[in-house]
């Protein structure tokens, strides 16, 4: 047997807080009829049955946990989960028994407990956003005592100094970077200059050094003429 008419939600409920899931058919159209409530809808009937009736009373139920809300002569069949925990969640499917092939009524509900410690209530008060420096990091190092409050038992003065400390950190950091990079030119400029000034003096030694061989060689050739 299929469904008439199927739907599927999710449903999300505080653990220990009752919980209806609602489900109803037509008393007029089909009559009263057989109902079901399980953990699955099934092939041919509910898996996991909870509940289940003969279109005018309830036949079986597998706890008190569970109980059937509304007139069943008039067709509403709404399941009434009572202190929902963990173990609640999951599928729940009601399937009307409708007389004929493939013509059974199904719906099926997800139920989502939630863990009632996780209220908005229980959550710790967001930290205020700190602002953001108006000039520079000197000037928001002078701004900062005026901003250091106390809210909620936080010492935010110390929050605050941390944040400017680091900023200034960092602001040392980006001005060491050029001036090494600077010394480094330097050193370069410096070798480069003493290795052209020797390599000028040693020019200038070898060519000193050439003119006095030759004007030693001279008056000897000039003498060797002279004995010719």
């Amino acid at each position: 047997m299929a469904a008439v008419g199927s739907s599927a939600s999710t449903r999300i409920v505080t653990e220990g807080e009752p919980l209806t899931l609602s489900c109803r058919y037509s008393i007029k159209r089909y009559g009263p009829s057989s109902v079901c409530w399980g953990r699955g809808c099934g092939a041919l009937w509910c898996s996991g049955i909870i509940v289940q009736t003969d279109g005018s009373r309830v036949v079986s139920k597998v706890s008190e946990k569970y109980r059937l809300a509304g007139d069943l002569q008039s067709g509403l069949v709404d399941l009434t989960i009572t202190n929902v925990s963990r173990k609640d969640k999951g599928p729940y499917c009601c399937r009307v028994d409708i007389d004929g092939y493939f013509n059974d009524k199904k719906r099926l509900q997800l139920l989502n407990p939630r863990d009632p410690t996780l209220s908005k209530n229980s959550l710790p008060p967001p930290y205020p956003a700190r602002p953001e420096p108006l000039h520079s990091t000197d000037t928001w190092l002078r701004i900062q005592p005026s901003l250091a409050v106390e809210a909620d038992g936080v010492n935010h003065s110390s929050i605050l100094s941390t944040a400017g400390t680091m900023e200034e950190t960092s602001y040392q950091h980006q001005l060491q970077i050029p001036v090494l990079s600077l010394c480094l030119c330097l050193l370069f400029l410096l070798v480069l200059g003493s290795t052209a000034l020797l390599a000028f003096r040693r020019r200038i030694h070898k060519t000193d050094f050439t003119t006095e061989r030759l004007q030693t060689r001279r008056p000897v050739e000039e003498n060797i003429y002279t004995l010719d």
